[in-house]
């Protein structure tokens, strides 16, 4: 995989995008993959999400349910992960719809093992699944003792529903209006079947699993190591109601891997045994989740990846160790290439400790650093081009300039070209600046 590092690209090659000249040529990437967090996202929704929104109809393979009884058909060649231009500033749980939508995918993929998802999960201590609770919608009274109804009772009902939206496309909303849209585009009879269907499958677990016709919730675990082709129908069926308006998807769960240095107490063992709700992790943590789980389970061989600002929320640690888990849940994958755009210097001090080429937007330094070992303060300072108060790294490269007084020229001639570049970052530092000037001096006499 050739990885590719741009230190501050800002989304330029959204117009592109938007305008699919990028597919035009040959030599393209089998699929685009632009993912961020940023409420600020410069990168375009998807063809087919834009058209759904825009009221345009779609293939039967496309739309929100179509897709579920299909599988991907024809998956778009551009896809953003997370905040596009549409998604609005303030979109309410972000993460939980990219969860969503990596769920949607591996249950529609004939794919059984997803090692990179689980890869994703377990870098940050949990177990390679996530647990799903679902739980009826209130958008038409449903309640969980439908699954306990006999097949012709349930068509019955949902037969009424169907019917009713069907008369009334124009005037719903919401997920309601995705399931009126359904109905328009294929037929109240296919949609009839398609959710009496969905109820009998996830009926039939309820009722193998004992459920009580008074529980609020059920729940599936998805695990990423694992997936028989019953998990992936049951999970389809699951899916296919929520997004109809019959389920709503209360909560995620994950399971801390167990440590096993620790003494077998009760305690210890009941903190083990507990799983977290997602929402109880931190913002960092769902991001990295939500986006590793994305790639791993949308990135093909040959994709182009690009990844803006995945500094976001991200605690320190986790910045210097994000690579790492990029890393592993692409390295399975052949001729992708990834560009980042960060403004983290400790995500790119780890870029050149793994070789990657930085790339740095800033017009004031004429050369940036393009290998080797590269400290924070360095790469703020080199590619970043922001001034470090008693910079130890400035410290280092004056202590280098004085031991090169008597160097040959070649070499006072590169010194002399970095030390003009550490001048225009500490233009506004007075004494920086003279120490920079009397290394200068020293060099030209």
């Amino acid at each position: 995989m050739h990885r590719h590092f741009d230190a501050n690209y800002r989304s330029r090659i959204s117009e592109n995008l938007d305008q699919q000249t990028l597919f035009e040529h040959t030599g393209v990437p089998s699929k685009i993959i632009a993912q961020t967090f940023s409420p600020f996202s410069k990168f375009p929704p998807s063809r087919v999400s834009k058209g759904w929104a825009g009221g345009f109809s779609l293939p039967q393979s496309q739309t929100p349910i179509g897709v579920l009884l299909h599988g991907e058909a024809q998956p778009d060649s551009y896809l953003p992960i997370g905040f596009h231009r549409s998604a609005g500033v303030y979109a309410s749980g972000i993460v939980k719809k990219v969860i969503e939508d990596v769920l949607v995918r591996i249950c529609t993929k004939d794919v059984r093992q997803y090692p990179s998802a689980t890869l994703a999960l377990t870098s940050l201590g949990y177990e390679g699944s996530i647990e799903v609770r679902f739980a009826p919608a209130h958008f038409f009274g449903i309640r969980i003792d439908i699954f306990f109804k006999p097949t012709d009772e349930v068509r019955s009902i949902v037969a009424k529903i169907v019917n009713k939206l069907e008369d009334n496309v124009s005037s719903s909303t919401g997920v309601v209006r995705v399931l009126a849209r359904e109905i328009q585009q294929s037929s109240a009879e296919v949609m009839i079947d398609v959710i009496t269907s969905a109820i009998s499958t996830v009926g039939d677990l309820l009722k193998r699993e004992v459920f009580a016709t008074t529980t609020k919730f059920f729940k599936l675990d998805v695990n990423f190591s694992r997936l028989s082709r019953a998990d992936k129908k049951l999970l389809r069926s699951a899916l296919v109601l929520r997004r109809c308006g019959f389920l709503n998807i209360d909560d995620f769960f994950v399971q801390p891997i167990q440590d096993k240095s620790l003494p077998q107490t009760n305690v210890n063992q009941q903190l083990v045994n507990e799983r977290v709700d997602v929402d109880e992790l931190s913002s960092g943590q769902l991001q990295i989740i939500g986006t590793m789980l994305s790639l791993a389970t949308m990135v093909e061989d040959n994709s182009l990846v690009l990844i803006d600002e995945p500094e976001l929320s991200l605690h320190p640690s986790w910045q210097f160790e994000w690579l790492e888990i990029l890393n592993a849940c692409l390295k399975r994958r052949k001729g992708c290439h990834v560009m980042v755009a960060t403004h983290s210097p400790l995500i790119v001090s780890n870029a050149y400790e793994r070789g990657l080429q930085v790339i740095s937007l800033d017009s004031t330094i004429d050369k940036p650093v393009v290998s080797g070992n590269v400290s924070v303060e360095e790469a703020l300072t080199q590619v970043f081009s922001t001034p470090v108060r008693n910079s130890s790294y400035l410290s280092s490269v004056l202590f280098e300039a004085i031991s090169l007084a008597n160097a040959g020229p070649d070499q006072r001639i590169q010194m002399l070209s970095r030390l003009r570049d550490l001048l225009k970052v500490y233009k506004d530092d007075t004494t920086a600046s003279c120490l920079i000037n009397d290394a200068v001096d020293l060099l030209n006499d």
